[in-house]
């Protein structure tokens, strides 16, 4: 990891002098800066080459040095983040942020986001108005799921979840025809849709409602993991992880249009905007 001398940019200048911060690391993915300056990073944490598993979040002492101040992070860590005192690390094959104080503790913030697919839950970024913000990557790189996911080296799995819309949409029945590795016959085909699982098929017309957390999007949420809206709070439980009391089927749900309202926390999240 390298770094380049700080000040207004002159183009007549010499080229940046680019100085070794820390080295030895394993897919270093993140930077964070605290109020007193102090660099933290995070590595990614996915075994490849060799790498050890799990990510970890390290402080790096001016003279190159660092100690460690959390380690076994769900992989792959893709997103830190310093506010209020805390540093906020996101990402995971299952979606999640968590908040680790300087002496390492940690807080699940959010927990079981969508995932595993193509691409994961990122960076997340505090506004002005103090709210957390985060964005979750696609399942899919069409919408569809297809044979691509068993190209890829750190997913080949199929089924895997299928992407989430954050709007209420209106599919056009449009299907794609792949073989089906799933079936006993080799020749035997898979019909698969947008926004369903590998193998079921959409028509033209069908309505699908918002859903949250969805996919491909961008969400926020109080810093502490609840919505932004009063309103979604649950009526009891508080969800610290991917468990949460449900409220009595028969009470009127307290959830907004297209918030799911199974065990898990995707009751947390709201959307930037409405449809």
């Amino acid at each position: 990891m390298t770094g380049a001398t700080a000040g207004a940019w002159d183009p007549a200048a010499q080229a940046a002098r680019l100085e070794l911060l820390a080295d030895g690391l394993s897919f270093p993915t993140s930077l964070a800066f605290d109020d007193a300056g102090t660099l933290f990073v995070a590595e990614a944490g996915l075994p490849f080459a060799g790498a050890p598993p799990g990510g970890k979040v390290w402080r790096l002492r001016p003279d190159g040095r660092r100690d460690l101040v959390a380690e076994q992070l769900r992989p792959p860590v893709n997103g830190l983040a310093w506010h209020a005192g805390c540093l906020y690390a996101s990402g995971g094959d299952v979606g999640y942020v968590r908040r680790i104080q300087p002496d390492g503790s940690q807080t699940v913030i959010l927990d079981q986001l969508p995932g595993p697919g193509n691409y994961h839950t990122n960076m997340v970024a505090f506004g002005p108005d103090g709210k957390l913000y985060f964005s979750q990557g696609a399942m899919t790189n069409t919408g569809i799921v297809g044979l691509d996911a068993y190209e890829l080296g750190w997913l080949r799995r199929l089924p895997h979840p299928h992407d989430l819309p954050g709007y209420d949409i209106v599919l056009t029945g449009e299907n794609v025809a792949t073989r089906n590795p799933l079936a006993a016959d080799q020749a035997a085909q898979a019909l698969t849709g947008a926004f369903s699982p590998f193998g079921t098929p959409t028509h033209p017309g069908q309505r699908l409602p918002a859903r949250l957390p969805c996919t491909a999007g961008i969400m926020r949420c109080d810093p502490d993991g609840w919505p932004t809206t009063s309103s979604c709070r649950p009526p009891s439980g508080r969800c610290c992880g991917s468990r949460r009391t449900p409220p009595p089927s028969s009470s009127p749900s307290p959830l907004p249009r297209g918030i799911p309202t199974r065990g898990t926390c995707s009751w947390r999240c709201s959307a930037t905007s409405n449809p």
